[in-house]
This record gives C-alpha cells, sequence and structure tokens, in this order.
C-alpha cells in the first residue's frame, strides 16, 4: 500500500493559476510527483488543472520543465519554513534552561 501525502493549495502547481472550484472548464485533478511505474512506498500528490495534468503526463518538456522548478522552489520553501521553526524552538528550550537556573 503506498502512503499518500496530499498537498492542499488554491493554485494549479503547473500554470500557477487560481484552481477555480465553480468553473466547470477547470477541473482540478491530483498527480503523482512520483510516477506510480516506479511503486514507491509514500508519493505526494499536487492539485493540478486537468489540462495541465494532460500535458505534464504526456511528457510534454517544457510542461515537465516547469512542473520540476515550482517543486523544487515549494521545497526550497519549506526547507527554510522547517529551519525557522528548528531556530524558534531551539531558542525556546534556551530560555527555558535561562529561566530555570
Amino acid at each position: 500500500m503506498i502512503e499518500m501525502i496530499m498537498v492542499k493549495d488554491d493554485v494549479c502547481w503547473l500554470c500557477g493559476k487560481h484552481l477555480g472550484i465553480n468553473n466547470k472548464s477547470m477541473v482540478i485533478t491530483q498527480h503523482h510527483v512520483l510516477p506510480q511505474t516506479l511503486k514507491p512506498k509514500k508519493n505526494i500528490c499536487v492539485p493540478v488543472h486537468r489540462m495541465c495534468h494532460n500535458k505534464i503526463t504526456s511528457h510534454d518538456m517544457n510542461c515537465l520543465k516547469n512542473f520540476a522548478i515550482r517543486i523544487y522552489q515549494e521545497s526550497k520553501e519549506l526547507t527554510k519554513k522547517t529551519q525557522i521553526l528548528i531556530n524558534q524552538v531551539k531558542e525556546f528550550e534556551k530560555n527555558i534552561i535561562t529561566n530555570v537556573i
């Protein structure tokens, strides 16, 4: 069984346009970041428009490049936020130790 991590977002991870829920022509789908053929134990699904999903799965190289860039940018942002959180925890622990002594 594959563990799925579902990313919640209000923009398409490929084109960057808003995922208009009321717009029937812009159907929202979930794209597996890792190909299912690799049979990963964990996978991430990101929201994309149906037409963008079709571009990704049709192996459009520009489309794949843009998608990879977006994933890279998001991972860098997540790394920054994680580091900020780690620093805040360290500062909190330091303050607790200082106040106890």
